[in-house]
């Protein structure tokens, strides 16, 4: 099971000194894997995919990124 984890690098499951293509690509293969729509029989995926945007949205803004 997917927890949420202290840091926006640990739940994307990257390093902290990755480039914006690994993090846009780790984003892409967590959205396949947790997306509801795509495997609707886990109740938690919601929530999963709740906590991977919120934190792909800090690395995609530059100003929250830093």
């Amino acid at each position: 099971m997917y927890k949420m984890i202290h840091t926006h690098y640990v739940n994307l499951k990257v390093s902290r000194t990755a480039a914006d293509e690994v993090i846009r690509a780790a984003y892409r293969v967590l959205l396949k894997k947790y997306h509801p729509d795509i495997h609707p029989d886990n109740p938690d995926n919601a929530r999963i995919m709740q906590i991977i945007n919120e934190s792909y949205k800090v690395f995609i803004d530059p100003v929250k990124k830093n």
